[in-house]
């Protein structure tokens, strides 16, 4: 039981509860187990469900595309602790795996009612909302600038002023040519 406290208190929405809230935490959670290459979400499927690896690893995808490995102490699935959207990952157990799950229903209970534990967990989201919103934020910005440059060199190479790859210029500018050979 202590090395599940232990992990729940490594979940960021829990990570400044103390032992007792964490057991709090535990009572509303179920432990489950996959096989290997057993999907435990789908993309696109509605869930109502957070999972915290307790063993074994998974891998997470997005559109087919591999997206990284998690292990023991992670989590994944929160947002639709929140949302009711569809699933954005595709997560499959990469070996036997334990899942501690937690369901919406009994946490949003135990939110709404007034308590020291509720305010750490709610201020807790609100920071990691925070937080990927500015990583977005920066994502986005880097996005816009690299845009913004294809889009002026593209300019400059439709009006002439310079090639697009290497095409015997070296990347140099060029002039257009006024037809006189200058």
């Amino acid at each position: 039981m202590k090395a599940e406290l232990t992990l729940l208190r490594g979940v960021s929405l829990f990570q400044d509860l103390d032992d007792d809230e964490l057991l709090q935490i535990r009572t509303i959670a179920d432990a489950q187990a996959f096989q290997q290459y057993e999907p435990i979400i789908k993309e696109g499927e509605y869930g109502d469900q957070c999972y915290i690896v307790l063993s074994g690893q998974v891998s997470v995808s997005i559109g087919g595309a591999f997206l990284g490995q998690l292990g023991v102490g992670s989590h994944f699935g929160e947002m639709a602790l929140f949302d009711g959207a569809p699933r954005s990952a595709t997560v499959i157990a990469t070996e036997p795996t334990t899942v501690l799950v937690i369901r919406r229903e009994p946490l949003l209970k135990m939110l709404s009612t007034p308590s020291p534990t509720a305010h750490k967990i709610l201020w807790a989201i609100v920071q990691q909302l925070i937080h990927r919103l500015r990583r977005t934020n920066d994502e986005l910005s880097v996005m816009m600038q690299e845009s913004l440059m294809d889009e002026a060199a593209l300019t400059r190479f439709l009006t002439g002023e310079e090639d697009l790859g290497d095409n015997g210029h070296n990347g140099q500018k060029r002039t257009k040519d006024n037809g006189n050979g200058q």
